[in-house]
Formats: C-alpha cells, sequence, structure tokens
C-alpha cells in the first residue's frame, strides 16, 4: 500500500514538471529557429552588400561609356565602329553584372537533396561575390584545384561555407601584415 501511495504521489507531482520541461524544450526550439533565422537573414545583407559594392564599379564604367559616347557624338568623331566598341564593352559589364545577380539568386535556393557538384564552380562564384572586400583589405587568393573534380552534397550549404570562411578570413586579416595577406586555397581528391 505504501508503495502504490509513493507511485501515485510521484505521478501526481511528475506531471507538472513533465508539462514545464516540454514547454522549456519548445521554446529553446523557437528561440532556436530565431537565431538560424536571423543568421540567414545578417548572411543574405552581407550578400547584399558585396553585390553593391562589386556592381558600383561596372555603373560608373557604364556611366563613362555613355558619356565617352555622348562626347564622341558632340564632336563628330562617333564612327560605326566605335559605337561598336562602345555596345560591346557596355553588354560584356551587364553580363557580368547578371552573372552576379544569377550566381547570388542560384545559392540562395533551398535544396531539394544532395546532387553530384563542382566544388571548383562553387568556390570560383563564392570568390566572385567576394571580390570587392577581399580587394579592400588587400587579401590575395590562390586557389590550385582539380577542375574535373565533382562532389556530392549540397553546392548551396557548400557555397555559404565558403562565403563564411572567406568573411572569417577578411575579419581576421586585419591581425596580418597587409602585404603577407594571403588565402591559399586547394582543392584535390584524397581517393
Amino acid at each position: 500500500v505504501l508503495l502504490f501511495v509513493f507511485i501515485a504521489f510521484l505521478i501526481a507531482f511528475s506531471q507538472p514538471m513533465i508539462k514545464k520541461t516540454s514547454a522549456l524544450e519548445e521554446e529553446n526550439r523557437r528561440k532556436e529557429i530565431i537565431i538560424i533565422y536571423q543568421s540567414r537573414q545578417a548572411k543574405i545583407g552581407e550578400m547584399v552588400g558585396n553585390i553593391t559594392h562589386q556592381w558600383k564599379q561596372p555603373l560608373n564604367n557604364i556611366n563613362l561609356i555613355m558619356g565617352n559616347l555622348s562626347d564622341d557624338y558632340m564632336h563628330g568623331e562617333l564612327t560605326a565602329g566605335v559605337l561598336r566598341d562602345y555596345v560591346e564593352k557596355t553588354q560584356k559589364i551587364t553580363r557580368m553584372m547578371s552573372e552576379t545577380i544569377d550566381s547570388f539568386n542560384k545559392y540562395l535556393k533551398p535544396e531539394d537533396g544532395p546532387s553530384m557538384f563542382s566544388p571548383v564552380t562553387v568556390i570560383d562564384a563564392a570568390l566572385q561575390l567576394m571580390t570587392d572586400p577581399l580587394r579592400r583589405n588587400n587579401i590575395n587568393v590562390e586557389t590550385e584545384a582539380d577542375c574535373g573534380l565533382t562532389i556530392p552534397g549540397y553546392p548551396n550549404g557548400f557555397y555559404h561555407v565558403i562565403l563564411n570562411v572567406m568573411t572569417n578570413a577578411i575579419d581576421a586579416s586585419c591581425l596580418i601584415p597587409q602585404d603577407e595577406r594571403l588565402i591559399r586555397i586547394s582543392v584535390y581528391s584524397t581517393a
């Protein structure tokens, strides 16, 4: 009988504790989701900032081309060949800008599952986005890679890892003399 009373006592008093523990676990899960979301938003903000910096120079170049085009026209120096050169330069610049946005969009999309991908292609895309911060911080990048290598995995996740590593390297670069700032990337198969 005493055992029965003890078990009933434990059951009666453990129910509120179980409910409180479940509520705390749920609250912790919600907080973790919020932290992950905020981290992702911060990374997206950084990427947009990188794109903004990467687009400033090409936009300035297009503006200069348009000014030169106008000046050549005003001075009667605009020939078909000069016009063609200006158009080709502008098209090249806008293609590069479009590729930057396409790359950005591609790596923001959620992945359905793992796939075979080229780590070199993903690294190149991440480096393209990081060009301006690397240049501003006087950091050289050397890449040694097996360009034919493909691996199974999540290319978008890998892209974000590379961006995080590059961002951390840029942040840490302030501790290194400017003439010694180098990031060396090696991609090879161990199989």
